[in-house]
């Protein structure tokens, strides 16, 4: 038996199978349009919105029933004109076993229609409320002018957010301090709001609460499901008063949540005008101080009113009314201090003045005077640290002597007085700039919004 064992070269191949690039440049397919399309071979597509679900379905998996395509065929009517019939749709997703074929009258089968019924949104503190992509996404990086990569990250004043908060209806200190979960956007009437506050207190001591609402709010330490402090319409004008206490709290972080409720004014129904902020705003306040209760917040419109040839050294230094001009005769001038007292302790209170005034602290009176050429002292035994109520009330009577006359160069008016401590001037009546919070430690106002920090 013989082999035939081929030598040599085979010489030129000519029919090497065609490469890919090759093939993407045949613009024709393997079988003709009508064999490939059939009974679709003579429609032509009128609507394209292939792909416009694409983002959708990447977040959600599915699409509802949404159309992409739209596949008619056409003719040419004797003026002319095209017109297109036996028209087909294309859905993306799933349409159901109802659908019935019929692109102007879905049935109820189809995933998204007017047959649908919808869940209503819920309204919440985070529904009402500005989104923030640095706090609910990430920290922002970015580039400074030098070239180094900076990241500013947003931290919440509160958890959640607070905004600051206004009203006609409010008192001046609820304009001043009040919150609430959004800045004024909803009321979100008869739902319970919650907001926690987390407060670096740097010294270990009593310290003195003042809360307000509009409508009803309560007060928790800590962990603790009881409240220490309830209040209620405290902080509208002519509502209750705010609600105060002191409490001792140890140094480093100390953990306080609010909760707060906006009644209706119609309860328990709501009407549209509950949603109105005008007709129905919502927040509350919270003020910290240190030492003891927390000061009022109104100044004092009063004047130095010295020196005069007529008073005693002490009067010419700390004489203070109403007017240095106008000697306001037989009319009582009142003027409220807030105090601040460092430590517990006895202290000396001296008075005098022009012509009659009575001082009372806390509610309790300590003190009156008569005279503006000598003043009396009077011993405040065991004064509590903090904050403190006085009361001045000063009198300049007509002078019914017909030798002088009435006007402020015969006839002035004014008080003085000190609280002193072995020697040392605590506080005086010149003290008429101090606002409240002379011992105002925290407050609402502050823990609003974000702080940033950059790395």
């Amino acid at each position: 038996m013989a082999f035939y064992y081929p030598e040599g070269s085979f010489g030129p191949v000519c029919d090497l199978p065609p490469t890919d690039a090759e093939i993407a440049q045949r613009a024709r397919f393997a079988v003709s349009d009508a064999d490939r399309l059939g009974e679709d071979a003579d429609r032509v597509v009128t609507l394209d919105l292939t792909g416009l679900y694409d983002s959708m379905q990447e977040v959600l998996g599915e699409v509802p029933s949404f159309l992409e395509r739209q596949r008619c065929k056409q003719r040419v009517l004797a003026d002319g004109t095209i017109e297109n019939y036996d028209c087909e749709y294309d859905f993306a997703g799933d349409l159901g076993e109802n659908y019935d074929d019929g692109w102007d009258a879905p049935t109820a089968g189809l995933s998204i229609g007017a047959n649908d019924s919808f869940a209503p949104t819920e309204l919440s503190s985070v529904s009402c409320s500005a989104y923030k992509p640095d706090i609910n996404i990430r920290p922002l990086t970015f580039f400074n002018s030098n070239g180094t990569l900076v990241t500013k990250t947003a931290t919440e004043g509160s958890s959640p957010v607070t905004f600051p908060v206004e009203s006609y209806l409010w008192t001046d200190e609820g304009n001043e301090y009040g919150v609430w979960v959004n800045a004024a956007e909803c009321t979100l009437p008869l739902l319970p709001q919650s907001v926690t506050y987390s407060i670096n207190v740097t010294e270990s001591g009593t310290y003195g609460f003042t809360l307000a609402a509009d409508t009803d709010a309560s007060l928790f330490a800590g962990t603790s499901s009881s409240a220490f402090l309830t209040t209620s319409n405290s902080m509208v004008d002519g509502g209750s008063s705010p609600a105060t206490t002191t409490r001792t709290l140890s140094a480093g972080i100390n953990l306080f949540t609010v909760t707060c409720t906006n009644q209706t004014t119609s309860p328990p129904t709501i009407l549209d005008s509950d949603y109105v902020w005008n007709n129905n705003p919502a927040g509350w306040y919270l003020k910290i101080c240190k030492g003891g209760a927390c000061g009022s917040a109104t100044s004092i419109a009063w004047v130095a009113a010295g020196p005069h040839p007529l008073w005693s050294s002490f009067m010419n230094t700390y004489a203070v009314f109403a007017s240095n001009e106008n000697p306001l005769l037989d009319a009582a001038q009142s003027a409220t201090y807030i105090i601040n007292i460092p430590t517990t302790g006895n202290y000396d209170f001296e008075c005098q003045a022009d012509n009659s005034a009575t001082f009372t602290l806390d509610g309790t009176q300590i003190a009156t005077s008569s005279s503006f050429t000598s003043s009396t002292t009077t011993t405040l035994s065991s004064l509590s640290a903090g904050a403190h109520t006085l009361v001045v009330s000063v009198t300049n009577v007509t002078d019914t002597n017909p030798s002088s006359g009435n006007t402020w160069t015969d006839n002035p008016g004014g008080v003085a007085w000190t609280i002193s401590q072995s020697g040392a001037i605590i506080t005086s009546s010149l003290n008429l700039n101090v606002q409240s919070g002379a011992n105002l430690f925290w407050d609402t106002r502050r823990a609003i919004g974000y702080t940033y920090t950059t790395t």
